[in-house]
């Protein structure tokens, strides 16, 4: 038994290993052409920073710094601890996510085998569509990319059926595990409590009220095993709640949307896409294939009391809790309620699961479709959406910074400060990604030092890409939009060495298809402004970053001299 078990997680282990070198191909596949975007260059940033301080500072100093730093704290306090063995790559957020799968994966196996009574080889099959759906394997937002919402369906998934195993056993050990990714996901993502309120809420009501029997036993491990884990997870948020609330409850856009009903119920459709059509439909016809072999011709409604409702609540709950807060249609953030629709599809009902020719069937159906989510990967990366106009976004980024270097070189400039005022595909914060990631910088306390010397800062860029109303009113000096610009070009006019700026064509694109960045709305003032000083001069041909977008790069000039 015991040899049995070590090679199933032997072999989840080695598909893991595998999706993980796939998934690291693809990442490069999609970075040779296309650039760095929205939160996973955010994420990776800051990666890149709390491995500097690691290394300049020390493993304590980036511990420290991990509990202050954005919305999440987990995946900087692992950087931290690793930071001896790693450097800069965009890899290790790949493989971090896989190491969290990896786990998921043999959790599932475990509680199917052991809890549900399925056998071992089919465990280990029916494990691989939790780490193999459609959303796993897009650019935005999978394995392949950095962000959160992968990990907050990993650590929720993990919370889940750990929680799921203690309705099968008397045994702690169910919540103890359960308890101690209930805090693990609370350090991966601030909004987890709310997640969790809506999945396991009604169920732990349900259980209490339903088997009086447990109730003792239920408060005291409830109060014991996840009470301990949310009071570390509350204190971790704590230690930087004045930025947490800040970006969930005033700046956010999605969590402050309060969209209609009408419009939010979209999340389940955005929860349907993580899964992916394929997979959807094996797991509808696996559903057919248990209720068949289930239902009584005479009696069908008789099969109702069998079907497992806290496993269907549990896929359902995420995205039905984002429909009814009105939350902004982010199609990443319902991605949680995959792992209960997927466990509903392999077990609807409650007891023992045994194979069949049927579950058989469905097993097939459900490992081919994981199969097709993985092919249709590659597409995803080297042909992302057309919506997204990312043309030749990492060829623009490249030659913007060499035109930098190549005119700074010749000026003789050591230190340079550069910043882009408009948010599109192009901004400093990518450019800072590539300097780091694709041109080997340094990087120590602002500067991004490269190897042939020269030292680039973007210390400007908050102040020019306010991407909110109430940053533009809060953060800049001024009563009326003509100070603020006033402020902004006197700081440019003084502080800042190269400025990218859009064409006249792009700045009409950027208020028409991306006004909800509200810097988009100012940027045709801000260049009239800075132009008018007459202390800007363009630098080399405009650079193409989409059909959208094109930048071009502009130097400034010594007071006093005249223009070309």
């Amino acid at each position: 038994m015991k040899r049995t078990i070590l090679f199933s997680c032997a072999a989840l282990v080695l598909i893991v290993i595998a999706q993980g070198v796939y998934a690291s191909h693809l990442h490069l596949l999609y970075y040779q052409k296309y650039g760095p975007f929205f939160d996973s260059m955010g994420y990776t940033n800051l990666m890149a920073e709390l491995l500097s301080i690691a290394k300049e500072e020390g493993i304590a100093a980036a511990l420290s710094a991990s509990t202050q730093a954005g919305t999440v704290t987990l995946p900087w306090l692992t950087v931290s601890i690793l930071s001896p063995l790693i450097g800069n790559t965009r890899l290790t957020g790949v493989w971090m996510q896989e190491f969290w799968l990896g786990v998921l994966a043999i959790s599932v196996f475990f509680y199917l085998h052991r809890y549900r009574g399925a056998s071992a080889p089919w465990s280990v099959l029916l494990s691989v569509p939790f780490l193999s759906f459609l959303a796993v394997y897009q650019y935005n937002g999978g394995v392949s990319d950095f962000r959160m919402d992968l990990f907050l369906y990993t650590f929720l998934s993990l919370m889940a059926v750990w929680y799921l195993a203690t309705m099968e056993t008397d045994s702690r050990l169910p919540w103890v595990l359960s308890g101690l990714f209930l805090l693990l996901t609370i350090l991966n993502r601030a909004t987890a409590p709310v997640y969790m309120a809506a999945m396991f809420g009604p169920p732990l009501v349900g259980r209490f009220l339903m088997r009086p029997s447990e109730r003792l036993m239920l408060v005291r491990r409830v109060a014991l095993y996840w009470g301990v884990g949310f009071a570390l997870g509350a204190w971790a948020l704590s230690r930087n709640w004045a930025y947490i609330y800040d970006y969930y409850f005033v700046l956010g856009a999605d969590p402050t949307a309060n969209l209609p009903l009408g419009q939010s119920i979209y999340h389940l459709l955005h929860a349907r896409n993580s899964v992916g059509l394929p997979l959807s439909l094996a797991m509808v016809l696996m559903v057919l294939l248990h209720m068949s072999g289930k239902v009584d011709a005479e009696r069908p409604l008789a099969v109702l009391k069998d079907i497992d409702w806290q496993v269907l609540h549990i896929g359902f709950a995420p995205a039905l809790m984002l429909a009814l807060k009105g939350a902004g249609l982010n199609p990443f953030v319902s991605m949680p309620s995959v792992f209960g629709w997927l466990l509903f599809a392999i077990a609807p009902f409650r007891g023992s699961l045994r194979m069949n020719l049927r579950t058989g069937l469905g097993t097939a159906a459900l490992l081919a479709a994981s199969l097709v989510c993985a092919w249709k990967g590659y597409a995803s990366h080297t042909q992302p959406q057309v919506g997204d106009n990312k043309i030749e976004m990492m060829a623009a980024v490249k030659q913007g910074l060499s035109l930098i270097r190549e005119d700074a070189r010749s000026r003789g400039k050591a230190k340079i400060e550069f910043v882009t005022s408009h948010l599109g595909d192009f901004q400093a914060s990518a450019l800072r990604n590539v300097l780091v990631y694709e041109l080997g910088a340094q990087l120590r306390k602002g500067d991004y030092r490269l190897p042939d010397g020269l030292v680039m800062r973007a210390d400007y860029e908050a102040p020019f890409s306010p991407p909110v109303p109430l940053n533009w009113e809060r953060d800049l000096p001024g009563k009326t939009d003509e100070a603020k610009i006033e402020y902004l070009t006197g700081m440019a006019n003084s502080q800042i060495d190269y400025f990218f700026l859009p064409d006249e064509k792009t700045i009409g694109w950027l208020e028409k298809n991306r006004a909800y960045n509200f810097i988009n709305t100012k940027i045709r003032k801000i260049k009239e402004k800075l132009l008018a000083s007459g202390r800007w001069q363009p630098l080399g041909a405009p650079l193409v970053v989409s059909e959208g977008e094109t930048v071009i790069l502009y130097t400034r000039r010594d007071a006093g001299t005249s223009a070309p």
